[in-house]
C-alpha cells in the first residue's frame, strides 16, 4: 500500500530537503517497506519536483502550504477505519469479548485516529507552526516534523538560519 507522508525539514533547496528527509529516516523500512522522496514545497510555496514516486507535487493539488494544511485537515477529519465499530456500537453490541479480531483491529485503528486528531478539535492544523499528525508513523498518511525551531514572526530568527527555509517533503511510503 502506498501513502503520502509529509516530512518537515529545514534546507537550502527542495533537492537538499528531499535528501535531508531521506537521510533522517534511512533506518526505516525493509525490502517490502520502502520510500521515495517525490519533491517538496517550501514555506514560501516554492515547488521542487524530484520527478519520482506516486506523489510528485506537480501531480497533486498540494502546491502551496495552504493546500497541504487543507489536505492534512481532511486526513484529521476522516478515518479510514471505524465504520464496523461504529455500526456495532449503534446496535448496542458493546461487549468487546464477542467481537472478532478484524473488528477489534478496526476499533483500535479508529481509537488511534481519534487520539491523533484530538489536538485539532479546537484549533486549525498549521504545518508551519510545528503541528504533526501520525508523527514518525510513516506507514500512515501524516506529518512528521524534523525541525526544532519553526518559523518565527520576526525576521531576526530567520536571518540566523541563513538561506535555509522550511520545506515540506512529499514522501511516498510503501508499506
Amino acid at each position: 500500500m502506498h501513502n503520502l507522508h509529509f516530512i518537515v525539514v529545514r534546507a537550502n533547496s527542495g533537492e537538499k530537503a528531499c535528501q535531508e528527509a531521506d537521510a533522517l529516516i534511512m533506518d526505516w523500512g525493509t525490502d517490502n517497506n520502502w520510500r521515495t522522496m517525490c519533491g517538496a514545497v517550501s514555506e514560501d510555496n516554492e515547488v521542487y519536483d524530484a520527478g519520482d514516486g506516486r506523489y510528485e507535487p506537480k501531480d497533486t493539488d498540494y502546491l502551496t502550504i495552504d493546500a497541504i494544511n487543507d489536505c492534512v485537515k481532511k486526513w484529521i477529519g476522516e478515518s479510514f477505519y471505524g465504520e464496523t465499530a461504529k455500526e456495532k456500537f449503534s446496535k448496542g453490541e458493546t461487549d468487546l469479548s464477542k467481537w472478532n479480531a478484524v473488528e477489534l483491529w478496526s476499533l483500535s485503528k479508529y481509537a488511534k485516529h481519534l487520539s491523533e486528531s484530538y489536538s485539532y478539535k479546537e484549533r486549525e492544523f498549521d504545518i508551519l507552526k510545528g503541528d504533526t499528525f501520525y508523527h514518525y508513523e510513516y506507514e500512515e498518511c501524516g506529518v512528521t516534523n524534523m525541525v526544532y525551531n519553526m518559523i518565527e514572526d520576526d525576521d531576526e530568527a530567520m536571518s540566523s538560519a541563513g538561506k535555509e527555509k522550511i520545506w515540506i517533503v512529499f514522501c511516498d511510503m510503501h508499506s
